[in-house]
């Protein structure tokens, strides 16, 4: 049965790109609306974004290497 995603709640006063860090835990709310500008929020998610991309394929790796054995 695919996921129907319009059943999950959305934020309707935040950007997505405040929603984004405030999921993941990347600053807190005060932070977003005291001292980060949006070039620093999308810092953020970058980082973020890319950080678990090499996690994920270091995990794959570590599958992969540990399935050869």
């Amino acid at each position: 049965m695919p996921l129907n995603t319009e059943a999950f709640a959305r934020c309707v006063n935040l950007s997505p790109q405040a929603c984004y860090i405030l999921e993941h835990g990347l600053a807190p709310y005060a932070d977003l609306i005291n001292h980060l500008t949006l070039e620093d929020a999308l810092n953020l998610i970058e980082y973020h974004q890319v950080s678990q991309h090499n996690k994920s394929l270091m995990e794959e790796l570590r599958n992969e290497l540990g399935n050869r054995r």
